[in-house]
């Protein structure tokens, strides 16, 4: 027994670490991303048609002003994000504009996408708001429209390429502000 020891130990080790699986790397991780709480102001652009609440976290930026319309960016510096948005005040382009907006969710539309409506008659802002999913490059996108003459849309995107993974709780967090500013928009 004293002479199978030396010999039967070393070969229940080879075997043992025969049995295990294989190792396996550890994937790539994402970062943590933490949105700040969710604190509101109003916009201090005067010169806009139109009053809106956006995130503390947000900076916004006024193109152009041609005749009617306006350009604007709601960037979120931290988050490599920018909503891209126009107003547009004709009743010719009103429904043109619409119809874009819901051609181009079709056409960023990776998986699928939920439409939510909103609506506050009295102060005459009639919204659709477009929640892609999936690697979309603009996972939000949305328009207000007084249904007569005026429209104000955006989109979403983000400096980086789209990742859903890493980029829900932006998402969510950006939605939020969205959702704050559709239902804080009035008219001039």
């Amino acid at each position: 027994m004293k002479r199978l020891l030396p010999v039967l130990v070393p070969l229940l080790t080879v075997i043992g670490f025969a049995c295990s699986p294989p190792p396996t790397p550890k994937p790539f991780g994402y970062l943590r991303i933490d949105p700040p709480e969710a604190g509101y102001i109003p916009i201090a652009e005067t010169s806009l048609p139109f009053i809106f609440h956006i995130s503390e976290a947000a900076e916004l930026y006024s193109c152009t002003d041609t005749g009617g319309s306006h350009s604007l960016n709601i960037i979120y510096p931290d988050y490599g994000a920018t909503f891209f948005c126009a107003f547009l005040n004709d009743a010719d382009l009103l429904h043109k504009t619409e119809a874009d907006c819901r051609r181009l969710v079709a056409l960023h539309t990776v998986e699928r996408f939920s439409e939510h409506a909103f609506s506050d008659p009295e102060a005459a802002v009639h919204a659709t708001l477009f929640l892609l999913d999936g690697n979309s490059p603009t996972p939000i996108r949305f328009h207000l429209t007084d249904s007569v003459s005026r429209i104000f849309h955006g989109t979403l995107l983000y400096d980086a390429p789209p990742n859903a993974d890493s980029l829900t709780p932006v998402t969510a967090f950006l939605t939020e502000d969205i959702i704050e500013l559709i239902q804080s928009f009035r008219w001039r």
